[in-house]
């Protein structure tokens, strides 16, 4: 089977193979697109061609779309020429799942393919005939984050772009330059409307895009290339607008392992090839499954209807929130992190790095315990969701052939927006980033990682940067094995705030990296050990406030005990460091009390705060009835049974967890199913003078006897599917709480508060 027009005409074997082919006329749609286009791309490459392709492609599957794309290409023409034309613009489309299946598809939305090459006339020629359209609606990008870059780190112009200034539209090279020019050819021929929209993993693309596009004008506008009405209908977004968006999809290079499957499957030609401009390709691309498209919704001369293929179209504001949290806190800066250490301890996949103990403890604490915390919701797609699904299924997907060496090209380019932006946030925030850990180690880590040598002394080639020649002097003289050889290098490049986006001194951590980057340039395993060191002490610091905790909610310290740092770190055999971070914990959550010239002393049971616990929870979990019924499964059903039944034997048993939290357990697990992840994280996490009184009513009532039967009851409602006795259940079991109060403040009048 040849993937050709002519080869896809033969449906029978395809679909013996399980690949899937186009229902439309994939010639016809070629045809008209070529005639009247709509929508033309610059960035050919595997992104683009399995994502936005695959966009396309519904449309037309659909039938609301009869047009195709014109792929253009600005850098790497090989592409054209190997990938495209050989298999008549058709793509293998290869989504792997993380069961191990796989789908495979063929895309004929691809319709064109051209070579940006002002240089040669038919190419370019063809490029105005697109452009002077009026009916052409869109150009989008997928050209990388460095694409759009007009200057260096020191503000002047990179030569190349230099000489597309001086030379002027006729002779444009660059993809700027080039996109420039066309426009100039669309304002000549008929000063038609038009959206230029970057698609690019970068924050505020549309921004970017504009800005260089603009200032790529008025440098002709200056030369007398192009005169001010240009300059004014590029600058009028009525006319020429630039939408942001963010876009979301893991896409790797091809796989061998792929490659080999499809040709086993009967497919010829699938080997992948490497070009003159170092592009592995192949005429198949593996991507994973999730894909998220966010655009702004403002074409002023119309698009196609992008939402029916799954693209959220929103306003500005909610853009930026989407791409903020994903680009700045639930997954690049997790990618990036992943990306130098994978270097530096010798992995090539990513997914195995997931089973990486210290790694993966790295990247939940970037996303969750530093990144969560200043992440807005854009609440067209919860963080909380994404982040646990990037943790959980994305990245350790082990049928994902990324790596690490793939996703640590243009680092530079990436850190000032995947870890600037969260730094700049906790300074609004704090005044200063100086609590945070894992981000700081993150960027030691790429330090570190510009040496080119790994954590067992052996060389390595640094991924593609454009400022990896600039970083490298930064790091002169500095020796693997010799701390005495740093004398300050770092300070340049931690203070430049065109790299970082703030100057990391002024953000309050600048010290602080350099401090980690010298521990990890101390010989072999050094930055092993750092890893362990920075993340073992954060571990030790979470790990005293759970065990302090725990005795607290259990009474092992009861209401009224006097509390130090020096007791703590005595009873948990700690330094005191990490007991003042659980007293300072436990004393915002209220189970500590902190009296001036007195000391601390465990709190007693504030009875209102309880009130607000209790409606909180009977709110949320009243709430999660809809989800739950949808989403629960009988393996959940199942486990919850198990626990139930530990509960009712549990006087019988040798149980030596609480009985509490069993009973937590159990009504975990219907949170789990919900799937409504951020109330569940209310829940547990403010709950504890609430649990204090459910603690003391297990101890001193029968109350457990009958939460064993409403337990048993709220199984059975929802194997039923009967919500009504599961409201009326659930309702009652949180209720019932109410009717022990009195009796514990006759039992235990020490313990509360008089309120």
């Amino acid at each position: 089977m040849k993937l050709s027009i002519n080869g896809i005409k033969n449906t029978t074997d395809w679909e013996k193979a399980g690949i899937k082919l186009p229902s439309y006329d994939v010639e016809k749609v070629a045809e008209d697109t070529k005639k009247s286009p709509v929508w033309v791309h610059f960035g050919i490459g595997n992104i683009f061609r399995i994502f936005i392709g695959g966009i396309a492609d519904s449309l037309l599957e659909q039938g609301v779309s009869d047009k195709g794309i014109t792929c253009v290409e600005t850098f790497d023409f090989d592409v054209v020429d190997k990938i495209y034309k050989p298999f008549d613009n058709l793509v293998m489309a290869v989504t792997l799942k993380e069961d191990g299946n796989t789908e495979k598809k063929v895309l004929g939305s691809l319709t064109e393919a051209i070579k940006a090459q002002s240089y040669s006339q038919k190419e370019w020629e063809r490029l105005k005939e697109i452009f002077a359209d009026p009916g052409l609606q869109m150009v989008s990008f997928t050209i990388t984050e460095k694409g759009y870059a007009l200057k260096d780190s020191k503000g002047e112009f990179f030569s190349f772009i230099r000489e597309d200034i001086d030379n002027g539209p006729e002779k444009a090279t660059s993809a700027m330059a080039v996109t420039a020019a066309l426009l100039y050819e669309r304002f000549k021929a008929c000063k038609a409307p038009i959206a230029v929209v970057s698609m690019d993993n970068c924050s505020h693309n549309g921004e970017k895009l504009r800005n260089s596009i603009t200032e790529m004008v008025t440098e002709w506008n200056k030369k007398g290339f192009v005169g001010n009405d240009f300059v004014d209908y590029v600058n009028n977004e009525e006319l020429v607008s630039f939408p942001w968006s963010m876009i979301d999809k893991i896409t790797p290079r091809p796989a061998d392992s792929v490659a080999k499957a499809l040709e086993e499957a009967g497919v010829e030609d699938m080997s992948p090839v490497i070009t003159s401009k170092k592009t592995y390709i192949a005429p198949f691309v593996n991507a994973e499954g999730p894909q998220y498209l966010v655009i702004e919704d403002r074409f002023p001369n119309g698009r196609p209807q992008l939402e029916k293929a799954g693209v959220f179209m929103t306003d500005r504001q909610t853009v930026n929130k989407v791409e903020r949290m994903k680009v700045t806190t639930c997954l690049n800066p997790l990618h990036t992190a992943l990306a130098v250490y994978g270097c530096l301890l010798g992995y090539n996949l990513i997914a195995d790095e997931m089973k990486d103990k210290e790694l993966s403890e790295l990247v939940r604490r970037i996303g969750l315990s530093e990144g969560m915390p200043v992440v807005i919701n854009p609440e067209i797609i919860s963080p909380q969701k994404f982040v646990d699904e990037v943790l959980n299924v994305r990245i350790p997907n082990p049928f994902m052939p990324d790596t690490p060496q793939r996703i640590a090209t243009d680092t530079s380019q990436k850190v000032g927006i995947r870890y600037g932006e969260t730094i700049k946030s906790y300074v609004a925030k704090d005044g200063s980033a100086k609590e945070l850990i894992a981000i700081p180690l993150a960027i030691a880590g790429w330090c570190r990682y510009l040496l080119g040598i790994d954590d067992n002394g052996e060389s390595f080639e640094l991924s593609p940067d454009p400022m990896a020649d600039e970083l490298k002097k930064h790091l002169s003289g500095i020796k693997i094995g010799d701390i005495s050889s740093y004398t300050g290098q770092l300070k340049n490049l931690l203070s430049n705030a065109n790299i970082f986006g703030i100057n990391l001194y002024e953000a309050g951590i600048g010290d602080k990296i350099e401090e980690m980057f010298v521990e990890e340039i101390a010989g072999k395993g050094a930055v092993r050990n750092t890893l362990k060191k920075y993340l073992m002490e954060k571990s030790l610091n979470e790990d005293t406030y759970e065990k302090l905790k725990y005795d607290i909610m259990n009474f092992k310290l009861v209401p009224g005990d006097s509390i130090s740092a020096q007791k703590i770190a005595v009873r948990y055999n700690v330094s005191r460091t990490p007991a003042r971070e659980a007293i300072v914990n436990l004393e915002k959550e209220g189970l500590l009390k902190i009296i001036p010239q007195s000391g601390t002393y465990v709190a007693s049971i504030n009875c209102r705060r309880f009130e607000q616990e209790w409606f909180v929870r009977k709110s949320l979990e009243v709430g999660m009835v809809d989800p739950v019924f949808e989403h629960v499964s009988n393996e959940m059903l199942d486990k919850m049974e198990e626990l139930n039944s530990r509960l009712i034997n549990y006087d019988k048993s040798n149980e030596k967890v609480p009985r509490i939290e069993i009973d937590n357990a159990f009504h975990e697990l219907i949170y789990e199913s919900s799937g409504e992840q951020l109330a569940a994280n209310i829940i547990k996490m403010q709950m504890s003078h609430y649990n204090r009184i459910r603690f003391l009513a297990e101890l001193n009532s029968s109350i457990s006897v009958k939460t064993n039967e409403e337990h048993e009851m709220l199984i059975d409602a929802i194997r039923k599917k009967d919500k009504r006795m599961y409201l009326r259940v659930i309702k009652g079991h949180i209720n019932r709480i109410f009717n022990e109060i009195d009796k514990l403040r006759i039992i235990y009048p020490d313990y509360f508060e008089n309120n």
